[in-house]
């Protein structure tokens, strides 16, 4: 019943995690057949996780560089694992088992048992907490060090922490390198205010879509 429950209200609340229902892998397809069709774009995914979305990504467009960053060292070893096809099949796929913040430092990191997912708090409901110091840059010293120009898609979901790592993307924001980008976002004015130098339009509050230059 509770799980019911819980399903009924996010469908009301119009949440939908499923890639394939919820619009993201839509978009992927769209890009794959024009913006991207004949050349081999940049994407970054930014808190991969067990690398689904990646996945779904490669699938999609084979002829892409794909840069992936996964803080929590046992759900990269998983990610690693999910991936390695590609990695083996000689796809260019860069895994970066550091995160993505406003600077650079060690950051704790709480996970919980059985669970890929981490964030910057730890859960409430979580028994089990568990806290690691992880290493993070900025999007911009990476893009310096990795001789990367423009990113064609960013793809941040990084549990709560979106914010920050658009800030660290603040030199590519506002120089335009960024073409297009993807987070889950909680205060609306604080997304903006960081997307305005880069001349994001604004989308509608409470609808799940990429920001389009």
């Amino acid at each position: 019943m509770a799980d019911q429950c819980a399903k009924v209200t996010l469908a009301f609340d119009n949440n939908d995690y499923y890639m394939y229902r919820n619009g993201e892998s839509m978009v992927v397809g769209r890009l794959a057949g024009t913006l991207w069709s004949g050349c081999r774009p940049v994407v970054f995914d930014a808190g991969a996780n067990d690398g689904e979305w990646s996945l779904m990504v490669l699938a999609t467009k084979r002829g892409i560089d794909l840069h992936v960053f996964e803080i929590v060292p046992d759900t990269y070893r998983i990610l690693q694992r999910n991936l390695r096809e590609y990695l083996d099949g000689g796809a260019g796929i860069v895994l970066n088992e550091i995160g993505l913040c406003s600077d650079e430092r060690e950051i704790e990191v709480w996970s919980s048992y059985g669970s890929n997912s981490a964030g910057v708090m730890p859960h409430p409901d979580a028994r089990d907490n568990a806290c690691i110091t992880a290493r993070v840059t900025t999007g911009d010293a990476y893009l310096a060090a990795s001789g990367v120009e423009k990113i064609d898609y960013l793809k941040i979901d990084v549990e709560g922490a979106g914010y920050n790592v658009l800030r660290g993307f603040a030199g590519a924001l506002a120089g335009g390198r960024i073409a297009m980008l993807q987070f889950e976002y909680g205060p609306y004015a604080t997304a903006l205010e960081t997307l305005r130098p880069g001349n994001f339009p604004a989308v509608a509050p409470g609808i799940e879509n990429p920001f389009l230059r």
